[in-house]
């Protein structure tokens, strides 16, 4: 059985749905409330959803990528990697009279599905509105 090619922007925008998924389940379940147990496996059920909506995008053979979008693709990256950068100078400068700084394993992975939310959401925009 072939499988059908993903165009690049349906690519983006799964991987967009199901990344602000996680995240939004990761928020979920971090809240400190009691949580009956059948909303537990909802959340259990998205989350493994979304993972496998992820690995599918990731599986699924997509269209060669044109100019453009190789060119839309790296503003998209430049753009988001300077706000990282701008982001580490804005909290070192913020702790400079601290003693340590230190970020828990739940930060970093909020950091992460921040990051491919706003990679995917900046390429689909110069997709969409770019020159």
């Amino acid at each position: 059985m072939k499988l059908p090619r993903l165009s690049i922007v349906r690519s983006k925008q799964v991987e967009l749905i199901c990344t602000g998924t996680i995240g939004a389940l990761l928020l979920y379940a971090g809240l400190p409330i009691e949580k009956p147990a059948w909303t537990m496996l909802f959340v259990m059920l998205f989350a493994l959803l979304a993972g496998l909506g992820i690995v599918l995008e990731v599986l699924i053979p997509k269209e060669k990528s044109d100019e453009r979008a190789r060119k839309n693709e790296a503003q998209a990256d430049a753009l988001v990697f300077n706000l990282v950068y701008i982001a580490a100078a804005v909290v070192t400068l913020l702790t400079l009279g601290e003693v340590s700084l230190s970020i828990t394993s739940t930060e970093v992975i909020y950091c992460f599905v921040a990051m491919g939310i706003l990679r995917s959401g900046v390429f689909l925009y110069y997709e969409r509105f770019g020159e």
